[in-house]
C-alpha cells in the first residue's frame, strides 16, 4: 500500500487572549512575528461613546471610535511597546516571540 504524502498545514490560530500578569486578560502571540509584520486588523463598529474596548483613530474629520470587537482588544498598553498602530492595524514593533504578550501605547492619557 502506498503512503499519501501529505502536506502539513499550520491551522494554529496566530493570536491567543489569555490571563495576563499585567492586567486581566491579554493578548498573546501564538505564533513568531518578525518586526514590521502584520499582527492583526482592528475589527469592530464605529461609536461615538467612550468604552473600555473603544479605539480611538484621529484621522482628517477629528476623531473616530471603533468599539473593537475581535481578540486584538487584549491588547494591554505599555510605554516599552513591542506592538504599534497604523490607523486600525497593528504591526510588531520588535521581534515577538510565540508566548509574548502583546502591548502597544495607549497614550500619553494612560499611566
Amino acid at each position: 500500500m502506498m503512503k499519501q504524502n501529505k502536506s502539513k498545514t499550520n491551522n494554529k490560530e496566530p493570536l491567543l487572549v489569555k490571563d495576563s500578569s499585567v492586567h486581566g486578560l491579554g493578548l498573546f502571540a501564538n505564533k513568531f512575528f518578525a518586526a514590521g509584520t502584520l499582527i492583526g486588523v482592528f475589527e469592530g463598529f464605529v461609536t461615538e461613546e467612550n468604552d473600555i474596548h473603544v479605539l480611538w483613530i484621529e484621522d482628517d474629520h477629528g476623531w473616530t471610535g471603533l468599539n473593537v470587537t475581535n481578540n486584538l482588544k487584549y491588547a494591554n498598553h505599555s510605554k516599552k511597546p513591542n506592538s504599534y498602530l497604523e490607523k486600525t492595524s497593528m504591526y510588531a514593533l520588535v521581534d515577538i516571540l510565540e508566548g509574548d504578550e502583546i502591548f502597544f501605547d495607549y497614550g500619553d492619557e494612560w499611566e
